[in-house]
């Protein structure tokens, strides 16, 4: 895959438009469009975009042109308007084309591609991606296929997410850097462990009710994973198996003070060293002005010495009774 990385020129940057991010397990489904031309590119659309529909940011987190180049526009935590009410958990690719004879070979090419990647990257299945046209609130003929033609092609992608296919895709099993809070709601539990694994050690429970904040997501062994700190130590909990609905409920994290990221750090929290800083980057915080607060919080104070209101100065004993002089 050739892909170009433009989210710092999208429409729009650095703001997130009117949805507010979301963590990646939000996303339950791929979204194939079509833009309706074949001679603009994504800087023009944008241009209309903004000029024409008032937009703050841009429909598609990717755009892929005429010759099967992808345009990278917008992170997966961005909401792109892309299928109105269906914003929120949905991820939206669209090739420039007009109508489905009229794709070429090397954009159906990236396409795919594209779309088992993020899939396995997100932990969904080969039925997780729609047609514009099939999502709810949505009147519209894109992405100028047939619902069965649509069918047609989630049963190859399964089929390639199955046996491990794709060209050009890379299963490195973890998503990426995220920060949420996850609260469990089934009733007998989810088992944790110290490893994104079912061979790791078993270390507890997450019991319903229970909440972590968890700042990884992995997905292994048929299961997405979360990573939180408990203390020093990483601890790792399922919280969906792939393609299958969580097991608890996902929450955007409130903004907090550096103060208050500083104390989750000596908590264990946020891990160390470069995985640290970039975790401390995909929350959008200062990176360096939360370390000068860890810094600050470990220097321990040193303990003011008060003095006794008596001071003992010396003592004596006399027929057996213990006498102190002291100063007045």
């Amino acid at each position: 895959m050739k892909i170009i990385d433009r989210r710092k020129q999208a429409l729009g940057y650095p703001g997130s438009g009117i949805f507010p991010r979301r963590s990646h397990s939000a996303i339950k489904y791929i979204v194939w469009h079509y833009t309706g031309t074949t001679g603009s590119n994504i800087a023009s659309h944008e241009r209309y975009w903004r000029n024409d529909n008032g937009w703050d940011i841009g429909g598609y987190n990717y755009y892929i042109d005429r010759a099967g180049t992808i345009h990278w526009n917008y992170d997966w935590s961005i909401c792109t308007y892309g299928a109105g009410p269906a914003n929120p958990y949905t991820l939206h690719i669209s090739l420039e084309a007009s109508h489905k004879n009229n794709y070429t070979a090397a954009q159906i090419k990236a396409r795919e591609e594209l779309t088992l990647w993020l899939m396995k990257q997100l932990g969904l299945s080969g039925d997780k991606m729609r047609g514009h046209k099939e999502l709810p609130g949505n009147s519209t003929s894109c992405p100028g296929y047939s619902v069965d033609e649509l069918a047609n092609f989630r049963r190859e992608l399964s089929k390639k997410l199955g046996s491990g296919g794709g060209a050009g895709v890379v299963n490195t099993g973890f998503v990426k850097y995220e920060y949420g809070k996850f609260t469990c709601t089934v009733d007998d539990g989810i088992v944790t462990r110290d490893g994104a694994s079912l061979k790791a050690n078993k270390v507890g429970s997450l019991k319903k009710g229970e909440s972590v904040v968890y700042t990884d997501v992995h997905t292994a062994d048929g299961y997405v994973w979360i990573r939180y700190g408990v203390g020093t130590k990483d601890r790792y909990v399922p919280v969906r198996q792939v393609g299958k609905e969580a097991w608890g409920k996902f929450a955007e994290v409130p903004r907090q003070d550096n103060d208050a990221i500083a104390k989750e750090i000596l908590a264990g929290i946020w891990g160390n060293g470069k995985f640290r800083k970039a975790r401390i980057d995909q929350a959008k915080y200062d990176y360096n002005a939360v370390q000068q607060r860890v810094q600050a919080l470990k220097v321990v104070p040193k303990e003011e010495k008060k003095k006794d209101d008596k001071q003992v100065d010396r003592e004596f004993t006399i027929d057996g009774k213990t006498y102190v002089v002291v100063e007045k």
